[in-house]
């Protein structure tokens, strides 16, 4: 663990952010811990670099206040902006 994610609002309970996909309630949940998270784009930031360019299918969790799917939308956005 690296010494931001010590800072982490999730830290307490962990296994939140990591609702099923349809799970509204549990994602809303999670999301609004980032929310109120001091390290939340600290945290935005490692998922993208670590995710790179992994499919929607293969980001898992809630980082930085986003879903897997919305993590690789903001990648391909992006990747069409640095063209």
């Amino acid at each position: 663990m690296t010494n931001w994610q010590q800072h982490g609002a999730c830290i307490p309970d962990p296994d939140l952010m990591f609702p099923n996909s349809g799970d509204k309630l549990g994602i809303e949940t999670a999301k609004q811990i980032c929310a109120g998270c001091s390290v939340e784009l600290i945290c935005l930031d490692e998922a993208m670099r670590t995710e790179g360019p992994a499919s929607k299918e293969n980001r898992f969790g809630i980082r930085g206040g986003l879903t897997g799917s919305q993590r690789r939308y903001q990648y391909d956005k992006s990747k069409a902006v640095a063209r």
